[in-house]
């Protein structure tokens, strides 16, 4: 609720109001406003969870503006009326009540004009929400900031509440089924105690875990939601201060980054299970296990939006915005953008492998026998020679350089020197390993395209072997992480996108041959903006967008 609003209710004066709840003024065009008054403010019929929003009336309504009834008619919290044509003709959640405002303070209070009734307001920026067809949505940065503040962070603090209350409920499974383990060795007495005792501990372990594993997913929330409120009030504070030095153009683009990544945070939903067998002597060592579902509550769902062709295969895409991506292919790399402009291809002299960036803005490139740098000023050199030729490469932030190699993942410096390698070297965790990424929590995901059941393994930021990620068939090609710390695979035998959790569960497929008409994907990136990047062994790079789905998992 408004503090003013709150403030009027409890009998304060001199409360200023917004252009939401305008006190004076001539009207223009449209009906004279029937009531504005301090009282109608504070009244029961104008409650209303957040400023700005409105609801439906339960019954026909005669619009203020057209004159015409209809069902459908909204009903704003200075009690005018108006049809849901008018809404959207008049951009009235954004510019105000147009009954309220007056003719004399049009320009700053966002009022109307005969021009503005049948062309709209003027636009900003252009933002292209469908750049397949080239449509064009007109919205403004306050109105962007708007939503962002009252929308999109409502949203994330729902989401919040809905992680929170996943922890306890995970912990009061896990309590449920350490009852059922207690209840049902009860009767089997000292032969199968130590079994028993090996069962709660796992479920312990599995609660401890996935906790730890939710509580991280909340601090991402939570960090997120103080990114959207710094934005909002950067802008409020900041717009009209000579010292702002940040361009319109950038504050609309990270506006539209947190927009769009708020829209891709989704909750996991974890289950504790105890299976039981009817048991004898003979199967005491096989009386059950402490099993783990994960799922999303709400998985993610993608559109396509821009197709590339390119000369050779796409082995290799590195985003480095919410817009403009650079991409590999032969011994070639282009930098391409979303609106479907692309700079000449540079020839690195070599097979391209694969691509990183790091946070000074420098490209590195994985090439046929050594590591080449093309800084920010597009000078391109030579950082060291590999032995073996490197297939995969990230960066980390301070500055080390993680290489696939032969079938260990190697980490160097910048001049070349070894600092260390992951895992056992004589363990045999790692076959070939194809293309690595480093997630948000510090783990290096490294997808093993040789190994005997194809999967992605996943160190810890020590180097200590974590998980491996294994689905049926998959043979792992590329790999990247989402700013939820979700796992995306390019599974290249299989045709299709899986979605696994930081512990490795398997979430769901995102994209298949059958549904998406994907074939032999090879690369895959998530840009700033949260961006779907996959390149194919046809030649092809695809762009999507990102978003939860409506339809929810069956619940268990």
């Amino acid at each position: 609720m408004d503090i003013r609003v709150r403030k009027l209710r409890n009998g304060e004066k001199g409360i200023p109001l917004s252009r939401s709840f305008p006190t004076s003024g001539k009207p223009n065009c449209f009906p004279q406003c029937f009531n504005t008054s301090t009282d109608s403010l504070a009244s029961d019929r104008c409650r209303s969870p957040k400023l700005g929003q409105y609801r439906k009336l339960p019954t026909h309504s005669e619009c203020d503006v057209c004159q015409v009834c209809d069902k459908d008619a909204v009903n704003l919290k200075c009690l005018h009326t108006f049809c849901p044509g008018c809404l959207e003709r008049h951009k009235i959640s954004k510019n105000g009540c147009p009954v309220c405002i007056s003719g004399g303070d049009d320009a700053e209070r966002g009022s109307f004009s005969e021009t503005d009734e049948k062309h709209g307001p003027p636009v900003d920026e252009f933002i292209f929400e469908n750049l397949e067809n080239g449509d064009v949505i007109e919205e403004s940065l306050d109105a962007l900031v708007d939503r962002l503040e009252f929308d999109v962070l409502c949203n994330l603090e729902d989401r919040q509440s809905g992680i929170e209350k996943e922890i306890e409920r995970l912990q009061t499974d896990v309590d449920k089924e350490v009852a059922k383990i207690k209840d049902y060795v009860q009767t089997l007495k000292v032969l199968i105690d130590k079994r028993a005792e090996t069962m709660i501990r796992s479920a312990h372990e599995s609660k401890v875990r996935h906790t730890t594993e939710l509580v991280r997913q909340k601090k991402i929330v939570e960090d997120f939601i103080n990114r959207v409120k710094a934005c909002v009030n950067k802008h409020r504070h900041c717009a009209d201060s000579t010292t702002f030095n940040d361009t319109e153009k950038t504050v609309y683009n990270s506006v539209r980054n947190l927009m769009t990544l708020s829209d891709q945070i989704s909750e996991e939903n974890v289950h504790i299970k105890c299976t039981t067998k009817p048991l004898s002597d003979t199967t005491l060592d096989f009386m059950g296990k402490i099993g783990v579902r994960v799922f999303l509550a709400q998985p993610l769902g993608v559109k396509l939006c821009r197709t590339f062709q390119f000369p050779g295969a796409v082995h290799s895409i590195c985003p480095i915005n919410n817009q403009q991506a650079w991409i590999g292919f032969q011994n070639y790399i282009q930098l391409c953008s979303k609106s479907g402009n692309s700079n000449q291809p540079l020839d690195v002299g070599e097979d391209v492998h694969d691509i990183t960036s790091d946070k000074r803005g420098n490209v590195l490139i994985a090439c046929h026998s050594s590591v080449k740098c093309l800084n920010a000023s597009h000078q391109l050199q030579t950082l060291f020679t590999c032995k073996q030729t490197p297939q995969g490469i990230a960066v980390v932030e301070n500055g080390d350089i993680y290489l696939c190699m032969g079938n260990n993942v190697v980490v160097y410096d910048w001049k070349g020197q070894l600092i260390r390698m992951l895992g056992d070297p004589h363990s045999g965790d790692l076959k070939m390993p194809y293309k690595i990424a480093i997630n948000t929590n510090g783990d290096v995901c490294v997808s093993d395209y040789q190994s005997s059941s194809g999967e992605v393994v996943v160190f810890d930021n020590g180097g200590r072997l974590k998980a491996k990620l294994r689905t049926d068939g998959m043979a792992p090609r590329g790999v990247a992480c989402n700013l939820q710390g979700i796992i995306y695979v390019a599974d290249f035998r299989s045709d299709r996108i899986n979605l696994y959790s930081t512990q490795g569960h398997f979430l769901h497929t995102l994209l298949s041959a059958n549904a998406d008409g994907l074939s032999g994907p090879l690369s895959v990136a998530v840009d700033e903006g949260g961006d779907l990047w996959i390149g194919d062994w046809k030649r092809k790079v695809r762009v999507y967008k990102q978003s939860i789905t409506k339809d929810e998992f069956p619940t268990y």
